[in-house]
């Protein structure tokens, strides 16, 4: 067994796709059923298991909870801290497993595939493998192997702090659901700042990871071996990028490499990111940087293999809107492709934030302080996330909540005020119409059909429908308004007050 990232264990795990554990809690967790527990206290959780998903966290992989039990379970586990902690996104519900694991791996940013199911039930692993083929399910007796596959393995300081780093997502996420404002407000008050440069001898571990890893922002796939191959090799060059906003690091999440070993063109075999960062700019940001930095170093053309998944369709939008087009070039595989665009001087070009330069200094605005990430990317669409939107109003840059401020909603078309002119025959008269406003226009109601009605006509007709031997009235009655000083009876017409 190896331990080069990449690389599939004999035991029959890929460690390199293995991204969470979920858990369950009855039989598998604890030994007890904890809704039937004489007292609000939790079963005695197993020791093995305890064990076993700290050391999973300590190599970078996430665990979570998804059981079939009463919700109240979870507010307890609140109360345990040292149990709740080591869980992200739990799932406790009377829902199936199956659709549990699907929110579990949306609320992380992760696929599916990404998941493995611990729990004790045959049927519940059965359900989950007939609807989820891609998830892997074990048995709690299985656990040892899972942990074996993960021995003898490089692990890298973001697979340390994975789980804090999830951690903090939460809070992020939580202040994104509580902001009042577009996805590209929270964006900007979140100030996230990108750091891009050469990647130092004790980044390559990270960058190699993110090639294993990596697959809603990977463009070719390239396999760590092949990546670590060419790193090595004359004429190329490994960037990487770090990320940070208001709320803590995220650490590495981009790698690049570069290949300026044809004339007059940088040619880029893989470019991929952490999943953590996808729908906040970050890619666009990397990749249009990269752009720059070739035009200024005299490249007349920006290559970029591409090889299309499953996964990738939004690394593939990113490349079509920043100008790349898919080139007949003899270099690419059967299964990928080379997309490429001019940066020839005096095109336009995506500008990248301003202010990257190495992975430990930035070049500060003339207030000296560094470039947001966003600045300069409001004109891609479908880049920020579902929610989208345009620029706002700004948003206070001194730290704490941001200054919300409810959008105002335009007022029902009764409550707009009335011009006179417009109306001769409200002016002067008293009441809502005396204050400018036109009264409010109610519907009358009637209990059932009237004589001489037809049960069908529930509402009467102004012409048809009328009581036998009754005149047609086509005005109410005559009323007397009390704002008029003489008196005059004025007629309403049929449906105001």
């Amino acid at each position: 067994m190896t331990g080069a990232p990449g690389t599939s264990d004999p035991t029959g795990y890929d460690p390199d796709r293995i991204k969470c554990v979920v858990w369950d809690l009855d039989g598998t967790l604890w030994d007890e059923i904890a809704v039937e527990t004489p007292t609000d206290e939790l079963p005695v959780p197993r020791a093995e298991m305890l064990a076993a998903i700290d050391a999973l966290a300590a190599r970078g992989v996430l665990s979570s909870l998804a059981s079939r039990s009463a919700p109240a379970v979870l507010d307890r586990m609140a109360a345990v801290p040292e149990v709740r902690e080591r869980f992200l996104a739990p799932q406790v519900s009377w829902q199936d497993k199956s659709e549990s694991l699907r929110r579990i791996a949306k609320d992380l940013g992760i696929a599916v595939e990404a998941l493995v199911l611990v729990d004790d039930s045959p049927y519940e692993r059965a359900e989950v493998e007939a609807l989820l083929p891609g998830v892997r399910t074990l048995d709690p007796g299985e656990v040892p192997a899972l942990l074996a596959a993960f021995e003898d393995r490089e692990v890298t300081p973001e697979s340390r702090e994975r789980v804090r780093r999830y951690r903090t997502e939460e809070t992020r996420r939580a202040e994104g659901e509580r902001f009042r404002g577009t996805r590209e407000e929270f964006l900007r008050w979140c100030d996230m700042r990108l750091t891009v440069g050469p990647a130092a001898p004790d980044e390559v571990p990270r960058a190699l990871e993110l090639a294993a890893r990596t697959h809603r922002l990977n463009s070719s796939g390239l396999t760590p071996d092949r990546l670590r191959a060419l790193a090595a090799a004359d004429g190329h060059e490994l960037y990487t990028a770090r990320m940070s906003d208001r709320f803590g690091e995220y650490g590495i999440i981009g790698a690049a490499l570069v290949d300026r070993t044809a004339p007059g063109s940088w040619s880029v075999p893989l470019l991929a990111l952490s999943c953590r960062v996808a729908g906040r700019g970050a890619a666009a940001a990397f990749l249009f940087w990269l752009m720059e930095r070739a035009r200024e170093s005299g490249a007349g053309e920006f290559r970029v293999t591409l090889r299309p998944t499953d996964a990738n369709l939004e690394m593939r939008i990113l490349l079509r809107q920043a100008g790349l087009r898919r080139t007949e070039d003899d270099d690419a595989r059967d299964d990928g492709a080379v997309l490429a665009r001019s940066l020839a001087v005096g095109g336009d070009l995506p500008k990248p934030p301003p202010g990257c330069t190495s992975p430990t200094e930035r070049t500060p605005t003339r207030d000296g302080r560094p470039h947001p990430l966003l600045h300069g990317l409001h004109g891609l669409h479908g880049l920020h996330g579902p929610r989208g939107g345009g620029a706002g109003t700004a948003r206070d840059d001194r730290g704490g909540r941001p200054p919300g401020r409810r959008r105002g909603r335009r007022a029902p078309r009764r409550h707009r005020p009335v011009r006179h002119g417009d109306r001769p025959d409200l002016a002067g008269r008293g009441g809502a119409a005396g204050r400018g406003r036109r009264p409010v226009r109610r519907r009358r109601r009637r209990a059932g059909p009237q004589p001489g009605q037809s049960p069908v006509h529930r509402r009467p007709d102004r012409l048809r429908d009328r009581a036998p031997g009754r005149p047609l009235r086509r005005t109410r009655p005559r009323v007397r308004d009390k704002g008029d000083p003489a008196g005059a009876a004025v007629t309403c017409p049929r449906g105001r007050r």
